[in-house]
């Protein structure tokens, strides 16, 4: 039975991750933290665990083994602390920090710690994208575009950043253009990415859209495949298409399934166990949020 901390009890831990973590037979919810004292009576109490308390900081020694921080990506820092202080494994939601010298900050933390920080990227598990992927293994991928309408791209469309260079790999050249609204933050991005496989990938990203988008598609000799998330796949070589799908059409309905939050999940608990580095670790996803933080760098240049 591995013993649990779970900081924050936000959207995202109501929604899906306590969800998921109360089937388990292999977990023991041991101590919830949250400030809002509404919401740490409430959810305490809806998923039984052993102790709710405000903040982090109060935690006990030995009452965990690891953790999963929900929190607002501002308020990590002084929790993230605390957890690896205590020795815990955690799990935290993306965007890993607020910025990229506090990213920094906290790969270098784990690492002195020897514990696994691993990122919250959802879209390496969900079926769709991990389809998609096996479908491009052993394939050289000349262009690949990816789309996320809605929110920020620091906080939302890194997800689909990721998966960019999931499928493509590192960036070497970077090119980048966007709008700014009054309060200086990005309202649309579109960026031209060179990477050192060779591919070309183009990132487009808007925070004002009338309809959800969440795409991918790629191009290679003889094949093309496009992605649309959260579950459906369409791939096309040799004159052939194939069609996969994931479950029903729906958005953040049986959402731990169809943006594979249970497998991600499942990934973490047994890094734990088994002291492995898991897929989405500290040091990958820092490559993520630096190529994002490259990019919002040349947005904010050219716009002066």
């Amino acid at each position: 039975m591995i013993r649990v901390a779970v900081v924050g009890a936000g959207q995202m831990a109501q929604r899906v991750y306590l969800p998921v973590l109360a089937r388990r037979e292999d977990v023991s919810l041991a101590v919830l933290a949250e400030p809002r004292e509404d919401a740490r009576r409430h959810v305490g109490r809806a998923y039984r665990f052993d102790r709710a308390v405000a903040s982090a900081d109060d935690i006990a020694e030995g009452e965990a083994e690891c953790a999963f921080l929900l929190t607002r990506p501002a308020d990590r820092r002084g929790p993230l602390g605390r957890l690896m202080e205590l020795g815990l494994h955690v799990l935290s939601e993306k965007p890993m920090a607020a910025d990229l010298a506090q990213a920094e900050q906290f790969v270098e933390l784990a690492r002195r710690r020897g514990r696994i920080l691993m990122i919250g990227f959802n879209r390496r598990f969900m079926p769709a994208y991990r389809r998609a992927k096996e479908f491009l293994t052993g394939r050289r991928v000349e262009t690949c575009r990816v789309w996320k309408q809605g929110g920020d791209l620091w906080g939302h469309a890194i997800h689909v950043l990721d998966v960019l260079r999931w499928f493509c790999g590192e960036a070497v050249e970077v090119q980048a253009d966007g709008n700014l609204g009054p309060s200086g933050a990005e309202t649309a991005v579109a960026a031209l990415i060179r990477f050192d496989s060779g591919a070309l990938g183009v990132f487009e990203t808007s925070a004002d859209f009338g309809m959800r988008k969440d795409e991918l598609e790629a191009h290679g000799e003889g094949f093309s495949l496009r992605v649309y998330a959260p579950d459906k796949v369409i791939m096309y070589e040799g004159g052939r298409e194939e069609t996969y799908r994931h479950g029903k059409d729906a958005w953040y309905v049986e959402a731990e399934r169809h943006f594979g939050f249970t497998e991600q999940i499942e990934h973490f608990l047994q890094a734990v166990r088994t002291g492995s580095k898991p897929t989405c670790s500290a040091e990958d996803a820092l490559e993520s949020h630096r190529l994002a933080a490259r990019i919002l760098e040349r947005v904010r240049r050219r716009a002066g």
